[in-house]
């Protein structure tokens, strides 16, 4: 039996380009527009919950669009994130209404945030039942993504993934969101650390 892992699909986000499986387009953005508004109109798609989302959980949601598109991925498939930065960004829009000059308290800055959310809403859409798992790490990891994978496929709990970087904080975008899969597709690559960092660094 064939054990290897492939990534049949990827997408980098970081600031305003997007890269998807190879095709590159520099993002503009209206005036006052968001960047992830802006791929969402892109995208065409509509999920009445997209507007609740904190940043985080937006890019995360765009990025699994994307690279889900046509994969054909299977209801078992596991969520294997990471980031840097956690809900800090969020996090930090809340202190700004807590503070003594502007103190209006507003809970509903975190109805839709963390990594709950994000996996979660990526699950329903999808109808994923598989297992999932949210890192933080100091940078882009591909050896613990990896590790966490393989852990997986040892157990027998999964045999598809959808890993994200999803990286947020203030100003700075900086994801990655692959589609893995034990069967491989026309333009897959096999699973290393070399390959999974090399996209990172497209």
């Amino acid at each position: 039996m064939n054990n290897n892992i492939y990534i049949n699909s990827f997408v980098r986000i970081k600031q305003n380009k997007l890269n998807n499986n190879g095709a590159v387009q520099q993002i503009e953005c209206a005036e006052n527009e968001s960047l992830s508004k802006t791929i969402y109109k892109k995208l065409g798609t509509s999920y009445p919950k997209f507007y609740k989302m904190d940043s985080m959980c937006k890019f995360g949601f765009l990025a699994a669009e994307l690279a889900l598109n046509n994969q054909n991925a299977d209801k078992n498939c596991s969520l294997i994130f990471a980031n840097k930065s956690a809900s800090l960004d969020t996090d930090f829009e809340y202190s700004k209404t807590i503070q003594k000059e502007n103190f209006v308290p507003s809970p509903s800055v975190f109805v839709y945030t963390l990594a709950n959310i994000v996996m979660g809403e990526i699950s329903i859409k999808h109808k994923f039942v598989g297992e999932n798992i949210f890192l933080v790490a100091e940078k882009f990891d591909a050896e613990m993504l990896i590790k966490a994978i393989k852990t997986q496929t040892t157990l027998d709990k999964a045999n598809s993934f959808l890993i994200e970087w999803i990286e947020v904080f203030e100003d700075s975008v900086d994801v990655l969101a692959c589609y893995l899969s034990q069967k491989p597709t026309e333009n897959s690559v096999i699973l290393n650390p070399e390959n999974l960092l090399n996209l990172y660094n497209k």
